[in-house]
């Protein structure tokens, strides 16, 4: 029995000395320096001090340990991947040809790839390096300038080692804006409490500009920042509004600061002399645009504006009519003199059509496509002798003859833009006016123009609700 304990005993000492003999030499093993060989065209891996080859190991192995030299093994047997990429499911490395794995930035057939310093895994995507980022393509390959990621844009800097970009940034003359996460900014967007604007490409806008028909002054001296108040440009005065939904466009018509009033054109210049608005005439201060009030003498000759600014003139000569279907705004004149400015509806998709034509008579009411009718018509004919024309000028249409209360609202709040069959859509009281006082033979203008061609403007609608079957400038309700 005593033996029998003495020989257990034995066997287990020399088993534990076998153990520690193992680890020490695998210790000894993972702290050896290694060497790759390629042997019948496959790389294997060997210790350089005992000539053997590595084996048991198998993955991702760091050789020796804290080297931060990486070999990848395909078997246990010692063989690594050597030579260039290899994948893992969807994990990709590159092994340079002692099979040493790449890691951090490498520049690999002119292409620049990052590879994570933990996992030696190639980079796809955005990716975070010290601090700034970076985007490489779906095999790896960073990209450089310009990129479209989903629905932004960005701007990879060369300058910055094609980082992203933040902040202003000049590329080829133009000026860019892009947010803290890099994304380049349209249209309108605020900036340390400024307003910039950037075209559709990003472009930063500078100077006098139209936006959505409105238009702004963009500073160039202060980075195109938006401006409120006077400003001028080339010579030209111009007012800025300060607040509210229309904060920083250009003023138009009458703008009462103070106590002085000044008046401001389509295109939002400030005007100068004598303006005559309808059968209004006005005097404008030549050095301030002010508008006179009282008795003033102007070239030897002395006026009274009276207490609101204006004489009353009665315009006289030919009546003529412009039709602006680029704003869908009705002109009515005599001689040179515009007297009224009306909202009109034009033909969709240029059903009317451009040119000159009469009015060639007047009817009360008058049945219209589908069946509809209109009230104060004039047929619009390309002679003033012809009767016969498809186009005219009328009130919106209603559903029942002569039932001023069968008026569709749809129609009465598209006035303003384009929504006919090709007459000439107006409201009530507009079509009146035309019908008391304009006579047939009248020459009649249809022509595509800009704001700057309608010398009154652009009157406002106030739309109705749509339960409401009337025309509210009807003088007959």
């Amino acid at each position: 029995m005593r033996r029998f304990l003495r020989t257990v005993i034995l066997m287990l000492c020399m088993a534990a000395v076998l153990a520690f003999t193992a680890a020490a030499a695998e210790k000894k093993d993972s702290q050896s320096a290694v060497t790759a060989k390629k042997v019948s065209g496959k790389t294997y891996l060997y210790y350089k001090d005992t000539g053997k080859k590595v084996k048991g190991l198998t993955g991702l192995q760091e050789l020796p340990k804290g080297s931060k030299n990486y070999y990848y093994f395909q078997n246990n047997k010692g063989r690594i991947y050597a030579s260039g990429w290899f994948n893992k499911g969807k994990n990709y490395y590159y092994a340079s040809k002692n099979g040493k794995l790449k890691s951090g930035w490498q520049t690999i057939g002119k292409k620049r790839y990052f590879f994570n310093r933990k996992t030696l895994v190639r980079s796809t995507g955005w990716k975070n390096v010290n601090g700034k980022y970076y985007y490489f393509n779906s095999k790896g390959a960073q990209v450089t300038k310009w990129l479209k990621w989903k629905k932004y844009t960005f701007y990879l800097d060369p300058a910055n080692g094609h980082a992203r970009t933040t902040g202003w940034k000049t590329i080829d003359k133009k000026t860019y804006y892009f947010n803290s996460k890099g994304r380049m900014q349209t249209g309108w967007f605020t900036v340390n409490g400024k307003k910039y604007y950037a075209n559709k490409s990003g472009v930063r806008k500078t100077g006098l500009v139209t936006i959505n028909g409105k238009k702004y002054y963009l500073d160039k001296k202060d980075n195109g920042a938006m401006k409120t108040g006077w400003v001028t440009v080339k010579g030209k005065k111009y007012y800025m509004s300060k607040s509210g939904s229309k904060k920083g466009q250009a003023v138009t018509g009458w703008m009462t600061s103070g106590k002085s009033r000044y008046y401001f054109n389509s295109s939002g210049v400030m005007q100068k002399g004598w303006l005559t608005l309808g059968n209004k005439k006005y005097y404008l201060n030549p050095s301030n645009g002010k508008m006179v009030t009282g008795k003033k003498t102007i070239s030897g000759k002395t006026y009274d504006f009276g207490k609101k600014g204006y004489l009353t003139t009665t315009p006289t000569g030919a009546w003529s009519i412009k039709v602006n279907q680029g704003t869908n705004v009705v002109t009515v004149y005599r001689g040179s003199t515009p007297v009224k400015a009306m909202l009109c509806s034009v033909g969709l998709n240029g059903a009317t059509p451009n040119g000159t034509r009469y009015i060639t008579d007047k009817l009360r009411w008058h049945e219209l496509m589908g069946p509809s009718w209109g009230q104060y018509c004039e047929h619009l004919s390309t002679s003033p002798n012809s009767v016969w024309s498809s186009y005219l000028f009328h009130s919106v249409p209603y559903n029942r003859y002569r039932d001023p209360r069968s008026m569709s609202a749809s129609a009465y709040n598209m006035l303003g833009q384009a929504a006919s069959h090709g007459c000439i859509r107006l409201n009530v009281e507009s079509a009146k006016y035309i019908y008391d006082n304009v006579p047939i033979g009248t020459k009649v203008t249809i022509f595509r123009g800009t704001s700057a061609n309608d010398p009154l403007g652009k009157p406002s609608l106030k739309k109705i609700p749509s339960w409401q079957t009337w025309d509210p400038t009807d003088p007959n309700i």
